[in-house]
């Protein structure tokens, strides 16, 4: 939706102030020295750091449409500085990436909230990480190729992982859609160190990976998926209507059990949550509706069983981690998700990849 310019206008304000609260200008141009956006020396640039971010951040609403003349233009309407549509065009480039890159990762270490985290944990780092998509110009289809067929394209993929113990961005990148989050954690596995705490959702975790991890002497925390058969010490598959049964017999809400997947002889552990009635129904109620929407089969009775618990897997020993822990530390990977809606609900991050140079445009978002 188009948003006419007295809406853009007060949007503009709202963020300039929200912005501020995180940056002075004069702590926007420390960055950009630091980054090799502008020069160390001392002498004096054109276009500061500060200069900079308010005609890319501030004027986010138009980007797209604008020329490189435009920005020259408004450049001069809001600042004053006279610059050549060649000088602006050179602005654009990786010392401007890695400035924007930086100014982004210090806003959300400011914005993650992992004071949840209590707990003396034996960790060296708590690694969150999830993805986001989105489709974007056509124009880029050959450096970020779409999912092919009737959908875009061409399409983007972000992946971002922070440290909760640190409050450090570990990685924020940009791949094409057709990168998986299943490619991205088999590529990235020698990222990982000893020590870490790998928390991720079912995209990402396979048995290769949860492999990987274990070799590299790290933890695991994620979801089990709803189709993944596990089996018990005695090799025997675990049924989960009994399960269910067992904890509502004896009204327990929790439970844990020692567990195998098949073809793999990694030890883990199942935590195990009952949920109350109403999220079950709701949980299958929107399974229903997703299927009869997209023709699909109607869950399984299986399937219907499982929706019952939330299931978490790890490999992390008794003595390190217990099931209340485990559940706190994997919910703040939703805070993920809450920043992925802040960026293309408010930020509106894919109206900066139709203008002239757009790829460093939205580069510069990221």
């Amino acid at each position: 939706m188009k948003l006419d310019k007295e809406t853009i206008r007060n949007e503009a304000k709202a963020i300039n102030f929200e912005w501020q609260s995180f940056f002075t200008p004069g702590e926007l141009d420390r960055l950009a020295r630091e980054t090799g956006f502008c020069k160390r020396n001392g002498n004096k640039t054109k276009i500061s750091g500060a200069t900079f971010f308010d005609l890319i951040v501030m004027n986010r609403d138009i980007l797209s449409d604008q020329s490189l003349n435009d920005l020259r233009d408004e450049l001069l309407r809001k600042k004053g500085i006279r610059m050549a549509a060649q000088s602006m065009n050179e602005r654009f480039n990786d010392a401007s990436v890695t400035f924007f890159k930086t100014v982004l990762k210090r806003i959300i270490c400011k914005q993650v909230d992992s004071k949840i985290i209590e707990h003396k944990l034996p960790f060296k780092r708590i690694l969150i990480k999830d993805s986001t998509c989105f489709q974007i110009s056509d124009a880029l289809a050959e450096t970020y190729p779409g999912s092919g067929g009737t959908g875009s394209k061409a399409s983007l993929r972000i992946q971002f992982e922070f440290d909760l113990l640190y409050s450090t961005v570990t990685d924020l990148s940009l791949t094409a859609f057709n990168v998986q989050d299943s490619t991205d954690s088999k590529m990235t596995l020698d990222n990982i160190a000893e020590g870490d705490l790998i928390v991720r959702d079912l995209g990402y975790m396979y048995k290769d990976v949860f492999e990987g991890i274990a070799q590299r002497k790290a933890a695991f925390l994620c979801r089990l998926g709803h189709n993944t058969i596990v089996y018990d010490e005695k090799s025997k598959k675990i049924e989960f209507k009994e399960i269910l049964e067992y904890m509502r017999k004896c009204r327990i809400s929790k439970l844990e059990k020692k567990i195998y997947l098949a073809d793999s002889d990694l030890p883990l552990r199942l935590f195990i949550y009952l949920l109350p009635e109403d999220v079950v129904e709701k949980r299958l109620r929107e399974k229903n509706e997703e299927a009869k929407r997209k023709c699909r089969k109607l869950p399984s009775e299986e399937y219907k069983i499982r929706q019952h618990f939330n299931l978490i897997i790890t490999n992390v020993q008794s003595d390190a981690i217990i099931m209340d822990t485990a559940y706190e530390i994997y919910r703040l990977r939703w805070q993920l998700e809450l920043i992925f809606k802040t960026w293309k609900s408010r930020v509106n991050v894919k109206c900066c990849v139709c203008s002239i140079s757009e790829s460093y445009y939205l580069s510069c978002y990221l």
